[in-house]
């Protein structure tokens, strides 16, 4: 039992101690959780109590800390509220800074819920915006069940991603992030944005490497990609994206131009599209096949390694 568990429940014996010697009990009326997380309550709060700092222990490592500037106790019931609230949720390597309207605490199992107009930025700058979080103390997870927004550092160049997704799950040991459902991220790179949508994606904040699964599609310059796996490549010490690659069977789709090789990627930095395993490209009524693959130029010219061809310019074809 923590030292905050101990302290509430010691608080709640003497309370209600005082309560039948000197007071006349009131009657307090309790209701279930409403699916949007706020406890619904007639009756006025036992004890009110202004400038709250609350914190929580596991293993005699921080797990959180939490301030209000109004918090409301009902003896009968387990929750606290809480209103104007700022909580430093304390990850494996970064810490997690949240701010919102209101915040509910169960005092038996330490869950938060966050709701109102929530800002959440970890110390290494990524960025949630969401209406609702909840805080689950077994599994050490925020998790965000409404639309969410994420919004990652920025790099040397000054552009951020930006992330849209159903769902998205934040875990304080594992130092990720996953989005679930109608994933959406967008991002300015030099020559041209960076669009991508899928069914799920993962987040990985140490090192600002990502993973989009199922039903992949990539939008850079005037072409489409798509297939089952996507993963973007970070260099920490030039602070850039470096590569998107496509892996497990992929097409690409241009104007003029189908193309299909077991892995494609985006090579931002020579602002190219590389195709291997087995790679396709037709074009105009003609097909290209060899070892390797290249799209230059954003794709206006292409290279064909081990196979007769020569940079070919394909502008205005």
């Amino acid at each position: 039992m923590s030292i905050l568990q101990k302290f509430l429940i010691s608080f709640g014996f003497l309370f209600l101690l005082i309560q039948l010697l000197f007071l006349v009990p009131e009657q307090v009326e309790v209701h279930e959780l409403s699916k949007e997380g706020v406890s619904s309550r007639d009756s006025s709060p036992e004890q009110i109590m202004t400038g709250v700092r609350l914190f929580e222990k596991k293993a005699d490592k921080e797990d959180w800390e939490l301030t209000a500037k109004t918090a409301e106790a009902f003896a009968s019931a387990e929750n606290w509220k809480l209103y104007d609230v700022g909580i430093i949720f304390y990850g494996k390597e970064m810490d997690y800074n949240v701010t919102s309207n209101e915040a509910e605490v169960n005092t038996t199992s330490m869950n938060i819920k966050v709701l109102g107009d929530i800002k959440m930025k970890t110390s290494n700058d990524y960025e949630f915006q969401t209406e609702y979080l909840n805080y689950i103390s077994n599994n050490r997870e925020l998790d965000s069940p409404t639309r969410t927004k994420l919004i990652t550092p920025v790099d040397k160049n000054g552009s951020r991603m930006r992330l849209e997704a159903d769902k998205i799950v934040a875990s304080l040991d594992e130092n990720q992030a996953l989005a679930y459902g109608n994933v959406y991220a967008q991002k300015k790179e030099k020559k041209s944005d960076v669009i991508i949508r899928s069914d799920r994606a993962t987040f990985h904040m140490d090192t600002h490497s990502a993973q989009f699964m199922n039903s992949v599609k990539i939008n850079y310059h005037t072409s489409l990609m798509e297939g089952p796996l996507a993963s973007l490549k970070f260099d920490q010490a030039q602070n850039t994206l470096t590569e998107l690659v496509m892996s497990g069977g992929s097409v690409l789709k241009d104007n003029n131009r189908f193309a299909t090789a077991e892995t494609m990627s985006i090579q931002f930095l020579k602002d190219l599209f590389l195709l291997t395993g087995n790679p396709r490209v037709i074009q105009s009524g003609d097909e290209l096949i060899g070892n390797e693959i290249l799209l230059l130029n954003g794709g206006k010219q292409i290279q064909v390694k081990g196979a007769k061809a020569q940079i070919e310019d394909l502008i205005g074809k």
